[in-house]
C-alpha cells in the first residue's frame, strides 16, 4: 500500500489513566497508536526496550510483541487507537489483543502490509502530534453521520506528519538513489540485508526507502534482493557444477529445501529441471 491509498479506519480509541504493568507480552490484531500525553513509561517491543516520555508518538502494525510498564506512583495518560490501513472491514469490533502464546493469526482482519507501517514507528518530542490524537478522539466522541470519515482523515493526516518527521529527505535525486540501492543489493545479494540495514547504509528511513524503491521501481527491496539472488542462482546452475546445495548456501539460503521452493515458484521449475535444460540448449 502507497500513502496516498492509506483510508484508516478506526475500530476502538480511547484515553487512559495507566498505573498497571502488563504481565506479559501481548499481540494485537490491529494496528496500534499509542501517544503519552501525561508522565511516561516504558515499552518493550519487538524484542527492544524503549522510554516513552510525555508527547512521544508510537505507530506498530499486528502481531508485534508488546508490553508496557507503568508506575503506581506516577501513572502516565496515553492515547490508544486500534486501527486498519483501509475501510473494507469497517464495522467490525476491535479484537483483543492477546499473549504470544494464544495468538491466532486467522483472527487478523488484515496480513501486515508489506510496505507501510512494516516496523514500529516511533516519533518522540512530538505535542503537535499528541494534540492531533486529541483532535481524533474529540471528533470520534460527536459522532454524526460522516463520524468514521472524519476521523480517518484526522488520523491519515496525523500518520503522514508522522512519516514525515522520521523520514529523511533525499539529498540526491530520487532516480540516482534507486540505481544505488540497486547496484548494492547486486553487490551484496549474498548476505541477508534486512531494511534496517539498507537505511543505516543510505543514510534514509527504512519505509522511506522501501516506500520510494517500490513507487519507482514497482517492486519491493525484499523482491528485488530475491531477484538478484536468483539471478545468479541461474547463472551457477548454468555454469558451474556446484550443487544444489552447495549454490544455496553460496547465496545465503538458511537450507536447501527452502532455495528450491523459492526457485521453483519464481522460475516455474526446479533448480536440477533448470539445469537440465540449460545443458541441453548447450548440446
Amino acid at each position: 500500500m502507497l500513502v496516498s491509498q492509506l483510508n484508516p479506519y478506526i475500530r476502538y480509541m480511547d484515553r487512559r489513566t495507566c498505573s498497571v504493568s502488563y504481565k506479559s507480552p501481548i499481540m494485537a490484531y490491529d494496528y496500534r497508536l499509542f501517544a503519552v500525553c501525561e508522565g511516561s513509561c516504558r515499552l518493550e517491543i519487538d524484542g527492544k526496550a524503549l522510554t516513552l516520555n510525555k508527547d512521544a508518538l508510537i505507530v506498530f502494525p499486528p502481531r508485534t510483541p508488546y508490553r508496557f510498564f507503568f508506575s503506581e506512583s506516577a501513572p502516565a495518560v496515553l492515547y490508544d487507537i486500534n486501527f486498519d490501513l483501509g475501510f473494507s472491514r469497517a464495522g467490525e469490533k476491535s479484537i483483543h489483543p492477546e499473549e504470544i502464546s494464544r495468538f491466532n493469526p486467522a483472527k487478523m482482519p488484515f496480513p501486515p502490509d508489506d510496505a507501510l507501517f512494516v516496523h514500529p514507528l516511533l516519533v518522540e518530542n512530538a505535542p503537535e502530534l499528541c494534540r492531533r490524537t486529541g483532535d481524533v478522539l474529540a471528533e470520534r466522541e460527536k459522532g454524526g453521520p460522516y463520524r468514521d470519515e472524519l476521523c480517518a482523515a484526522l488520523l491519515k493526516a496525523l500518520l503522514v506528519q508522522a512519516l514525515t518527521r522520521t523520514q529523511s529527505e533525499p539529498a540526491a535525486p530520487p532516480e540516482r538513489l534507486i540505481e544505488s540501492v540497486g547496484r548494492y543489493l547486486d553487490a551484496h545479494c549474498r548476505e541477508k540485508i534486512t531494511l534496517e540495514q539498507l537505511g543505516r547504509a543510505f543514510g534514509y528511513h527504512p519505509f522511506y526507502l522501501n516506500r520510494l524503491f517500490r513507487e519507482r521501481t514497482g517492486t519491493t527491496l525484499h523482491r528485488r534482493q530475491m531477484e538478484c539472488r536468483m539471478n545468479r542462482a541461474r547463472s551457477m546452475l548454468a555454469s558451474t557444477g556446484l550443487s544444489v546445495r552447495e549454490i544455496a548456501d553460496s547465496l545465503g539460503f538458511s537450507s536447501p529445501a527452502y532455495f528450491s521452493e523459492l526457485f521453483k515458484a519464481m522460475q516455474g521449475m526446479t533448480p536440477g529441471a533448470y539445469r537440465s535444460d540449460r545443458r541441453r540448449e548447450k548440446s
